[in-house]
């Protein structure tokens, strides 16, 4: 096997010799099997290549072809935790029974309508798993590419589909450059540790006996190098340490190496919150004292924070994963309907990737925590594919950090999963437009508008189908008699039952609707920066013939060619072509009347008002006279404005002369009269307490009646010390006169003094204590203060608030109240186990010697009697 020049290899297969054919074609149908036997289900993220650790190279490849001999030793068996993982990954894709039942009548027919539901809805899972099942089940390889194929395309990052999808490829030889083809389509954006386990499983099958190790080896560290920082990673590390110890070493140095690359990857892993992290820090713990004790206590030392560092995370990594990383239905993940389970999802990933970002593993190394973070992002848009937050989040990131064709490339991934994103397709197009790579800008807008119009078609559609059915069948008049009244009655019942369905989704519709106008008034704005204002009007005049245009885009035009030409002839014939198709429109009419009157153009602004008001009902007409009158007041004479104070009467008769009288003299949003006169600018004020002066009698408080003691026990009589003791405090110090008396402390407060050892031994009980009468009440021991007025606070704490700086003179340093409970959180406290125990009471040492010579230092120990000191001390 020839390495590229960055140490990566290209993804080719060994060939393997005729001899060894059957015994091949055995594994890989079982590994073929296996891809078919599991539900465990997993969503992974788009084509595009982002990973932060990812090399330039292609994937490790197995070499060139090699033809391996009979006698070849046995090749190593596979860990049974790949197996194991391969099958718990590779499950096939459930089917209904009623689809079931459905394939079973007419299949070709029923093969044609899902092929028809797929090119109407792409993102139809059901008829996608559908025509899945029809072509595994006929058994044709070329149906089931493009079954696949098809469903890949708007769920690119289905692990589950993906491994099931390759494992018909596995099982002939002749397929397996196919399977690698789509090994490399797969694995460069793939979070998923499945999926990475089946491609090492491949990888060791192809590469069999000791030629293969390096092959397999680099494998494991290009795996590592994508999936190595997931947290359920750990049976890859744990499978490459299997494999480096199952290396052969035939001489010391061969030795040496082995253990220096065990060292090594021992080390990589137990600093990495895995699942499994505990258990590689055990078998790091016995690697290391099997080779040497000296430098185990070393190395365990040196690696020993940052393993429990990555322990304590982990625990906060599964609180916050678990809820949002179960298995899907059908292994596909789904678009949101931003119900309150949507949203709450959306804030989970979230918090997720800023507590990522947050440092939690105390990374010093930038590029490692950049790293991290970045296969959180991946892990993320793999599992919120249809989330466009977290998509933009990533992007954030990734240029945030220098990594701009990275988050090029992610946006591009990002819109083509979230094809009706505003935000991905504006943050895309900026991004394009910034780079001055115009055509990539425009077609970015251009998807943006075709999408949505097709989303606006099947809106409709729905709608239409889901008011017909509530309309239920025609009524028939053969029944009725076509002119009786029950029969007027039924069809009006008819079509009320459809436009109840209108009312309700209706508008949905308007909004996505006036959102398709806001992507045509962005592309207008784009084209008019970047090539000009004759690419504007050309973007104008497409927009007009669209099947789903609004007044919006007429607004924008004529107010892009009034700002920019200064020219209102032009602006106003523009709106005056939006009149002849949006003339029953209020919310148009009153933006053409408001830049009528901003352009000093009273005349046409009287006229558009006195020609449009007569069409429309007083509530939707209302906006018009507010705005109509706002003007006349503001800039008419006193007659036009009594005129039209009572036309103003005349259509709201139910309107109180007063709020008419008052808006008549508001100015802006002041009202006055309103707010001062009637009452509804009113706030009341917050209760403030009367600072006094600070005299004797407020400042020093009233001295509180004494409480009565406690009545305490009679002290015991006094004893007798023993003799032996009598008799030494009664003989002379040993040390001279001058000894400081040194009086021994009282005994505690309620507690009798010890009785002697003497008095133990007779027998001696200790008297027994009254108990203490419980304390008086609050009324008995502190006079009640008066009571303070409501919502005020009490005297002495207004005269202390007084005597207090203001806080607008603090200029000492802010602590980040989050930044704070974060460290908190993210501290490891030892358990009982780890804290040291009580140290032993150390006795009192004597006091030093002054000098070299004097007296020797007393003797504290137990009297003996006479003469019963050191020989030589006086």
């Amino acid at each position: 096997m020839d390495p590229d020049a960055d140490g990566e290899a290209d993804l080719d297969v060994q060939t393997v010799p005729p001899e060894q054919d059957q015994e091949q074609e055995q594994e890989q149908r079982a590994v073929a099997n296996g891809a078919e036997q599991n539900g465990h289900v997993r969503t992974l993220p788009l084509t595009a290549d982002y990973s932060p650790s990812a090399p330039s190279a292609p994937l490790p490849s197995t070499g060139p072809p090699v033809h391996v001999k009979l006698e070849e030793p046995p090749r190593p068996a596979l860990p049974a935790s790949i197996t194991a993982a391969i099958r718990a990954a590779s499950a096939p894709v459930p089917v209904s029974p009623l689809t079931a039942k459905k394939e079973e009548e007419e299949p070709a027919d029923r093969v044609e309508q899902l092929r028809a539901r797929v090119k109407e809805d792409s993102f139809d899972a059901d008829a996608h798993l559908a025509l899945v099942a029809a072509a595994e089940s006929a058994g044709d390889i070329e149906l089931i590419k493009q079954a696949y194929e098809g469903l890949l395309e708007p769920y690119a990052g289905a692990a589950t589909h993906q491994i099931s999808y390759l494992g018909h490829f596995l099982t002939n030889p002749s397929d397996f450059p196919y399977a690698e083809s789509l090994f490399a389509r797969f694995l460069r954006s793939s979070p998923s540790p499945d999926l990475w386990k089946f491609y090492l499983t491949y990888i060791r099958r192809v590469n069999p006996g000791e030629q293969g190790r390096e092959t397999v080896r680099k494998a494991y560290e290009f795996a590592l190098g994508y999936i190595g920082l997931d947290k359920d990673a750990g049976e890859i590390w744990r499978d490459y340490l299997q494999f480096l110890k199952e290396q052969p070493a035939s001489s010391t140095w061969e030795e040496q190496q082995k253990t220096d690359a065990l060292r090594r990857t021992y080390q990589r892993c137990v600093v990495i919150p895995l699942e499994n992290i505990e258990a590689l820090w055990r078998e790091f713990n016995a690697f290391e004292n099997a080779q040497n004790k000296q430098t185990a206590k070393r190395f365990l030392e040196q690696y020993s924070p940052a393993y429990i560092t990555a322990r304590a995370s982990m625990k906060t990594l599964r609180q916050l994963l678990e809820p949002i990383t179960r298995p899907l239905p059908h292994g596909l993940p789904v678009r949101p309907t931003w119900s309150e389970q949507d949203k709450k999802y959306a804030r989970e990933w979230k918090a997720y990737l800023m507590w990522e970002e947050s440092n939690p593993l105390d990374l010093d190394d930038g590029a490692a925590l950049v790293a991290r973070v970045q296969a959180a992002y991946r892990k993320a848009v793999g599992w919120a594919r249809f989330y466009p937050e977290v998509w933009y989040m990533a992007y954030n990131y990734l240029v945030a950090n220098g990594k701009v064709d990275d988050g090029a490339a992610l946006l591009r991934s990002g819109c083509e999963a979230c094809r009706t994103s505003f935000l991905l397709h504006f943050a895309a197009a900026e991004l394009e437009e910034s780079r001055r790579s115009y055509p990539a800008a425009h077609a970015l807008f251009n998807s943006l508008i075709g999408n949505l119009g097709v989303q606006l078609g099947q809106l409709k559609q729905s709608i239409d189908a889901e008011a017909e059915g509530a309309r239920g069948p025609p009524v028939d008049p053969s029944a009725l008699g076509e002119l009786s009244e029950d029969f007027r009655k039924a069809t009006e019942e008819r079509e009320e039952r459809g436009a109840r369905v209108w009312a309700r989704r209706g508008r949905e519709l308007e909004d996505l609707k006036a959102g398709m106008q806001v992507a045509w008034i962005m592309l207008m704005r784009f084209a008019r920066r970047s090539e000009g204002l004759k690419a504007a009007r050309t973007v104008f005049g497409r927009a007009r013939k669209s099947e789903w245009v609004g007044w919006q885009i007429f607004e924008a035009s004529a107010l892009m060619e009034y700002h920019c030409t200064k020219v209102p002839d032009v602006a106003g014939k523009i709106f005056e072509l939006g009149l002849k198709s949006f003339g029953d429109n209020a919310d148009f009419v009153l933006r053409y009347l408001g830049f009528l009157i901003s352009i000093n153009d009273d005349a046409n602004a009287r006229a558009l008002f006195e020609r449009f008001i007569p069409t429309f009902a007083a509530d939707k007409a209302r906006p018009l006279w507010e705005r109509w009158a706002r003007y006349e007041y503001n800039f008419g004479d006193f007659a036009g404005a009594q005129k039209l104070e009572k036309r103003i009467a005349e259509a709201f008769p139910n309107d109180p002369p007063t709020k008419r009288f008052a808006q008549k003299y508001e100015y802006l949003n002041l009202n006055t009269i309103r707010d001062f006169d009637m009452g509804f600018g009113f706030r009341p004020a917050a209760p403030q307490a009367a600072v006094h002066p600070a005299t004797p009698s407020a400042v020093i408080p009233q001295a509180p009646v004494k409480r009565p003691a406690s009545p305490s026990p009679p002290p015991p009589p006094r004893r007798e010390p023993p003799p032996n003791k009598r008799q030494r405090e009664s003989s002379p110090d040993r040390r001279g006169q001058n000894k400081k008396f040194r009086p021994s402390p009282p005994p505690p407060r309620d507690r009798v003094p010890d009785r002697g050892w003497a008095d133990r031994e007779r027998g001696y009980q200790s008297p027994v204590r009254p108990r203490t009468p419980p304390l008086p009440q609050h009324d008995e021991r502190v006079p009640a203060a008066p009571a303070a007025p409501s919502g005020a606070v009490p005297a002495l704490v207004a005269v202390l608030l007084g005597k207090l700086p203001s806080a607008s003179v603090f200029d000492g340093p802010v602590f980040r109240t989050d930044d704070l409970m974060q460290v908190f959180r993210n501290s490891v406290i030892p358990g009982a186990q780890m804290l040291p125990g009580p140290a032993p009471p150390r006795p009192r040492s004597p006091p030093a010697q002054r000098g070299g010579g004097g007296r020797p230092p007393p003797d504290y120990g137990p009297y003996r009697g006479p003469n019963s000191g050191p020989r030589g001390r006086y």
